[in-house]
């Protein structure tokens, strides 16, 4: 009888470990916000600079009471250890219906690379989970050209400070005169590839000046120019990127010389007085007849006249000869 309980407690153990095991499988698994339709957005910016921006986080509906962090980095393949909660905390972005924004991304956005972001997320119970893996950012497109950088040319000093960056790094400067006038006009007349042209042209084009700035401020360079009132000018800007470092960033800008007095200046803001002028000087004066290329100077040939006299003249014999075969005729 013992024999057959101790067969019978061992039968309720197993059965009991069993249902203990079906009971675990079937529990629910913690909720989990749906990433499946996830969008980023570059925000904190406007049409006036692009320094310190943000990624927003767009179509995603946070589970209440679960946490989210969010990494982003330029290696697609990097492994990140997602059970040190404390290096997550301390090292990723904080995300939740509150704060839906990446920030601190200067490092980033400013380096050479694609743009990768991790999101994970913790349960109620602290239990992670990568949610988002190494999903691709595109780039904000930089400012047009012509409005990337901040110059100013002035006989006291120099100022320069690009509106693309966070960072304050060193900004590569040259500067000439411009002898195509098919850019000016392409600038003046707002063509959509004037600003192109000018900076295809400002990269191969001589130069009057070429070296290194500081960011923001520094002592004058005009002073050493020859400056010439009136005259165009283009200065190419272009950020240093440490052997490949950081994103490139460049730009080009119109000047016009202004010589007053013993000071000289690049001024921005641009009069087309002379260009114009010059227009008017090569353009035909009013009443002159441009040559017509499809007329000839040469005489041409009197060929029909000389048909017309010799038809003429046989026309006469032939009215002389038949009046004198008449008269003979009468006088038989």
């Amino acid at each position: 009888m013992f024999k057959f309980r101790k067969i019978y407690i061992i039968l309720g153990i197993f059965i009991l470990l069993i249902l203990g095991a079906v009971t675990i499988s079937n529990a629910e698994e913690p909720a989990r916000a749906d990433m499946s339709n996830i969008e980023f957005e570059w925000t904190g910016y406007d049409e006036s600079s692009h320094a310190g921006l943000a990624l927003k986080v767009k179509n995603v509906d946070y589970v209440e009471g679960n946490y989210y962090y969010a990494y982003v980095s330029h290696n697609q393949n990097e492994q990140l250890n997602i059970q040190d909660v404390d290096d997550i905390t301390e090292a990723w972005c904080s995300l939740g219906k509150n704060s839906n924004e990446i920030y601190n991304l200067d490092s980033i956005v400013e380096t050479k690379g694609d743009i990768y972001v991790w999101i994970c997320e913790f349960d109620a119970d602290s239990t992670p989970k990568m949610v988002v893996s190494a999903k691709k950012v595109e780039r904000l497109e930089q400012l047009p050209l012509g409005e990337r950088f901040i110059a100013t040319f002035a006989d006291d000093n120099t100022y320069i400070h690009c509106l693309e960056v966070y960072t304050e790094r060193k900004v590569n400067v040259k500067i000439g005169v411009i002898s195509d006038k098919s850019i000016l006009e392409a600038i003046k007349n707002n063509q959509n590839n004037g600003y192109q042209k000018l900076l295809d042209y400002a990269k191969s084009a001589k130069s009057i000046y070429n070296g290194t700035l500081p960011h923001m401020n520094s002592k004058s360079i005009i002073n050493s120019l020859n400056i010439v009132d009136g005259e165009f000018y283009y200065a190419y800007f272009e950020l240093e990127n440490e052997d490949g470092k950081y994103y490139p960033v460049e730009d080009v800008a119109l000047y016009q010389g202004y010589v007053y007095g013993g000071s000289k200046e690049l001024l921005d803001e641009i009069s087309w007085n002379g260009l114009d002028k010059e227009e008017q000087a090569n353009a035909p004066e009013s009443g002159e007849k441009e040559k017509d290329n499809t007329t000839s100077t040469n005489k041409l040939p009197y060929t029909g006249a000389q048909s017309v006299i010799i038809a003429g003249i046989a026309l006469i014999i032939s009215i002389v000869l038949i009046t004198v075969k008449l008269k003979k005729y009468k006088g038989i």
